[in-house]
């Protein structure tokens, strides 16, 4: 499957909806309540505002999308500045990454999270998921984790996790 991977248009939302709209028909969980009732454009970038970036098919089409956020204090965010001894101020989030169902299993998950996180690098951030609930985040956390300890030998994630509120 060709793709390209682009920078977020204004013109993209008619598609994304679509995607959120497929999603919400297959899975009643997500996206949340409390998106379903609003604009699903507007939520789908609102946090986003370090940069959104969209995969797009042969034919012109959006299938993903992807954002970066600032990172709010809170537990995990303190977690994540406790393992890699980076302020909150320079982390990014990694967020509302979708992909359509129909396209899914094709990598295009790993393509824009590869672009969230090259962004962030290039601009000063260590990029970071909020969302652990699923085994594949979980795997890209402990990838990370291993990352972290390799560029930080005295990293520990048992430690972090203990002293994290």
């Amino acid at each position: 499957m060709k793709l390209d991977v682009r920078d977020w248009q204004p013109a993209d939302d008619a598609g994304l909806v679509a995607i959120l709209s497929a999603q919400m028909r297959a899975d009643p969980g997500w996206p949340p309540d409390y998106a379903r009732g609003g604009d699903l454009a507007e939520w789908l970038g609102a946090p986003a505002t370090l940069g959104r970036w969209v995969a797009i098919d042969a034919g012109g089409l959006a299938v993903g999308h992807v954002g970066s956020a600032p990172v709010h204090p809170g537990p995990l965010a303190e977690l994540w500045q406790a393992a890699i001894g980076c302020e909150i101020d320079r982390m990014a989030e990694v967020c509302r990454l979708v992909v359509a169902i129909q396209v899914r299993r094709h990598g295009i998950s790993g393509l824009l999270t590869r672009k969230a996180l090259r962004a962030s690098i290039e601009r000063g951030r260590f990029a970071q998921f909020g969302v652990i609930g699923c085994w594949t985040t979980t795997c890209s956390i402990r990838s990370v984790c291993d990352l972290c300890h390799k560029l930080r030998p005295s990293f520990d994630l048992r430690h972090a996790l203990a002293d994290a509120p």
